[in-house]
């Protein structure tokens, strides 16, 4: 049995009950690897999950997405589903990130763009004491530029990284440009820019109140 952790008397408080989720977010399929590390309150919706996964890779939301969760998915429903013989896909708005993975070293995958089936996997890393010098979500860590978007998944990618690394090759130029074009800035497949990330997430993922001010309970860490 786990010894019961101490709280500092500074962080004690009977009125909230958030906690702070440290996530690694990895792409499957990919060498190196890539991947962010985040900070984000353990209640927010799978909805607000979904949209700060595609500010710290950072994806252009153009495509669907779904979280599968020990063979749930939770996205949003289509009308159709049951005309084309699709799984049950729950709505992401019903559901909480701690209530998919309750506890540290839990985990599940995100989905994006079901063409080139970007898999990414989610893990807790640790159950945090909410910090009031921070804002939350946080992007603090991270490796490696997303793939350009339609690049046709993980072996299109390796094919285009392959043919950016010989300048000699006859469609180095196109690939470059095309690629560049899309990401929206200078191709470098070790790019993590860590500024730009974070200013995504203040610009495009507005939480509640109530789950980015807090303090944490003795009886909510034990």
């Amino acid at each position: 049995m786990a010894a019961k952790r101490s709280v500092p008397k500074d962080l004690v408080s009977s009125k909230t009950n958030n906690t702070i989720y440290q996530l690694k977010i990895s792409l499957e399929e990919i060498g190196p690897l890539i991947w962010r590390r985040v900070l984000v309150p353990s209640q927010i919706r799978l909805s607000d999950l979904h949209s700060i996964i595609q500010c710290v890779m950072p994806w252009t939301e153009s495509h669907l997405h779904q979280f599968v969760v020990d063979g749930k998915f939770y996205g949003v429903p289509s009308e159709n589903e049951d005309d084309y013989g699709l799984e049950e896909t729950l709505n992401e708005k019903s559901a909480t990130l701690s209530e998919i993975a309750p506890t540290a070293k839990s985990g599940f995958y995100y989905e994006y763009d079901f063409g080139d089936s970007w898999i990414h996997n989610v893990e807790v890393e640790k159950v945090l004491a909410f910090d009031s010098k921070l804002t939350y979500p946080v992007c603090i860590d991270g490796a490696g530029c997303a793939p350009p978007e339609d690049c046709g998944g993980a072996c299109g990618y390796e094919e285009l990284l392959e043919t950016l690394s010989n300048r000699k090759n006859s469609e180095y130029e196109e690939m470059k440009d095309w690629a560049e074009a899309s990401l929206g800035h200078k191709f470098d497949p070790k790019l993590f820019d860590l500024k730009r990330i974070n200013k995504l997430l203040s610009a495009n993922v507005k939480l509640p109140k109530s789950l980015i001010s807090g303090t944490l309970t003795e009886k909510q860490l034990a």
